[in-house]
């Protein structure tokens, strides 16, 4: 093993016939020498720069990671020879923050589109308030989800929730059950006949949603990069949809008890709503 310059200068490189070895001292001198330069760079071609990068380790968070080198960068500059100043080339921090804006923007905003849209078409706005819920009572459930498994919120894993998927359940169940109130006879009670709707399309909605979850199944299979781009959002969707459909079985007919029953009444002239 060699160890200094004193070793590779008695390193034999050849042996000829009057049995005296040749050294790597005899031809040559050995000494240490600057490392063989490979590029440089300039900025804005006015001169030579020294760059450095700053790497993130995985599964730090990368808009603390940035916050953390502004200030090691400033106590870095007082220590630098006058003349000699740092700048940043590329701060991750804008485009970190314009992200968690848009991550926050865009679910609100269909939300509120999809609320109204409920508050349309169902024609109640009592029913529309009750299907609505459904909406952050099962993101909520995706959230802590996604805090247990460790799973990051990103523009993938947030972006690809699909509200109009989560209240599809709601929506089923609580239009089976307006109509079947509308169609409630005077010696029925509201309560029976909530149940009796909730029965009638509780398979329809489970077997529907578990289509929907088997086809986001297999990307939790996917390995390397693709893996790590798209497994927090089939996770993240797996976590909404499995509490949209808890939501749809027992809150939503339990909702409707409380909000819907007192709706209809039926006299000698008819069905009329109070």
């Amino acid at each position: 093993m060699i160890g200094s310059l004193s070793d590779i200068e008695n390193i034999v490189v050849g042996n000829p016939f009057t049995g005296t070895p040749i050294l790597v001292r005899d031809i040559g001198n050995v000494h240490f020498s600057p490392m063989i330069r490979r590029g440089f760079a300039t900025q804005d071609g006015k001169g030579e720069i020294v760059v450095g990068i700053a790497m993130m380790l995985i599964g730090e968070n990368s808009r603390a990671v940035a916050n953390r080198v502004k200030d090691n960068l400033a106590d870095i500059q007082k220590t630098m020879p006058e003349g000699v100043r740092i700048e940043q080339l590329y701060d991750r921090t804008d485009l970190v923050n314009r992200t968690i804006y848009t991550v926050t923007r865009n679910p609100i905003e269909g939300g509120i589109v999809v609320i109204a849209v409920l508050l349309l078409l169902l024609g109640s706005f009592r029913a529309g308030v009750v299907v609505s819920l459904a909406i952050p009572l099962s993101m909520l459930v995706a959230f802590i989800g996604m805090v247990q498994a460790n799973v990051s919120g990103n523009l993938m894993s947030l972006g690809a929730v699909d509200f109009g998927l989560i209240v599809d359940g709601s929506v089923v169940i609580i239009e089976n059950i307006l109509r079947r109130l509308h169609q409630k006879g005077p010696d029925e009670q509201a309560g029976d006949v909530i149940l009796l709707a909730a029965r009638e399309v509780a398979k329809p909605i489970f077997f529907g949603v578990a289509i929907i979850v088997l086809v986001y199944v297999p990307i939790l299979t996917l390995g390397g990069v693709e893996g790590k781009m798209f497994k927090p959002m089939a996770a993240t969707v797996l976590f909404a949809l499995l509490a949209s459909l808890v939501v749809a079985l027992t809150l939503m007919p339990v909702l409707s008890w409380y909000v819907l029953r007192r709706k209809w009444r039926r006299n000698r002239h008819g069905l009329c709503g109070r």
